[in-house]
């Protein structure tokens, strides 16, 4: 299913490292604004 979802061509090997980037900026800033 993902192999036919339209994507551009640079974007085809990167869904995998956006999602970890993304979950792993989300962490981080959760726990920043739990100290403050």
């Amino acid at each position: 299913k993902l192999e036919k979802a339209e994507l551009p061509r640079s974007m085809k090997g990167m869904p995998i490292a956006m999602i970890v980037a993304g979950s792993m900026a989300l962490a981080f800033f959760g726990f920043a604004g739990l100290k403050f």
